[in-house]
């Protein structure tokens, strides 16, 4: 992947074109641990998907046990302890970063660095995103690089965001850096900016923010294409790693808004308040991020809409939108069954998203039908 230029081009509204027959049948399936068992928590784990889509990897802070599971079998099929202490030991802190290369490295990282553990676990290396540490495009003073991104594949690229230091909606654009030689692509994106207004903060009384409640922007590579999304607008920017040029796509929904609601200031010093929009801010439409199925040459995107609060419980609409290769908007329906948008991927035509079952590593899994 050579790093290069950028340049843009806007696109015309899309809506539904050539639409089909879609049905689906629902399962759900858990991974068969044997003796031992997954290590899920409290929160939401963090998975690692191999590129082939035969292998999830989990990291467990607290045993520090990468634990690999075959998707083919459903099975755990082998869970490694990773060293904290040592030269080639990982430390102790929380991870924003964790992606397993094709080759079996780890790759784990947080605020200040990556580092890459090889498989054989004798050689750490630490990968520092300073200003002085790259080249090509630069850093100023007041920027840096967001460690919440992913490493590619084959272990060489990071895929990132970055934006001023210490702000809270502080990303401008994506940021590509070749951890070989340390080149650094920096790719300002409209859609950083466009976001913000969806954006709450509660300020102190010495502008200090002490909460915040943000929308989510989804980065998710296919082949030679970035697609960059949100969960406040329905719309889509597609980066093209091969020529270095952006695209904007704009859809239409015929069952959900095409946007969240931007009525309402977004600094706001009483919590009681702020704890007010808070709840409108959940009332409204939220999208989820796209997923391709490659058995299908399809896009599902999942939207989910408040409906009502029932004992205390917030139940939610959903909704299913699918997109050709082209991204022409091709179906759209209101599903008859709950979703969340939890961790999900395709695997052999079959959509996989992840659910606890009484603390074993479960996923509801959905098989379509096009006619």
């Amino acid at each position: 992947m050579a790093l290069v230029g950028c340049g843009s081009q806007e696109s015309a509204e899309n809506t539904q074109v050539n639409a089909i027959n879609f049905s689906y049948t629902i399962d759900t399936v858990r991974v068969d641990a044997g003796d031992d068992f997954v290590h899920l928590g409290n929160q939401q784990p963090r998975f690692a998907l191999s590129s082939d889509k035969k292998l999830l990897y989990n990291f467990d802070l607290n045993t520090s046990k990468l634990e690999i599971i075959d998707l083919d079998r459903l099975t755990l099929k082998e869970a490694i302890t990773i060293e904290k202490d040592g030269p080639t030991g990982i430390g102790f802190n929380y991870w924003s970063v964790f992606n397993v290369s094709n080759q079996g490295d780890l790759f784990l990282g947080e605020g200040k660095y990556i580092q890459r553990l090889n498989a054989e676990q004798d050689q750490l290396t630490k990968y520092f995103f300073h200003s002085d540490s790259l080249k090509v495009d630069t850093l100023s003073k007041d920027e840096k690089i967001n460690l919440q991104g992913e490493v590619s594949a084959d272990g060489k690229f990071y895929f990132g965001t970055y934006g001023k230091q210490g702000d809270w909606d502080s990303e401008t654009g994506l940021a590509i850096v070749n951890l070989q030689t340390k080149e650094l692509q920096k790719i300002p994106l409209k859609i950083y900016e466009e976001i913000k207004q969806f954006n709450l903060y509660l300020q102190a009384a010495n502008g200090n923010i002490t909460s915040a409640a943000e929308e989510q922007v989804y980065v998710m590579r296919n082949g030679n294409q970035l697609l960059i999304s949100s969960s406040a607008i329905n719309e889509l920017y597609l980066y093209n790693l091969e020529k270095g040029t952006t695209e904007k796509k704009t859809f239409h929904s015929s069952l959900t808004p095409d946007s969240k609601k931007a009525d309402y200031k977004n600094h706001i010093e009483s919590r009681d308040e702020f704890s007010s929009l808070q709840l409108e801010k959940m009332k409204d439409v939220n999208f989820g991020m796209f997923l391709f199925d490659d058995h299908n040459n399809t896009y599902w995107r999942y939207t989910v809409q408040l409906d009502r609060i029932s004992e205390n419980q917030p139940i939610f609409n959903s909704y299913l939108t699918i997109f050709d290769k082209d991204f022409n908007q091709i179906h759209e329906e209101k599903m008859d069954y709950p979703i969340s948008l939890s961790y999900s991927f395709f695997k052999d035509g079959s959509l996989y998203s992840y659910i606890n079952l009484e603390d074993e590593l479960s996923f509801i899994r959905i098989k379509p039908t096009y006619e």
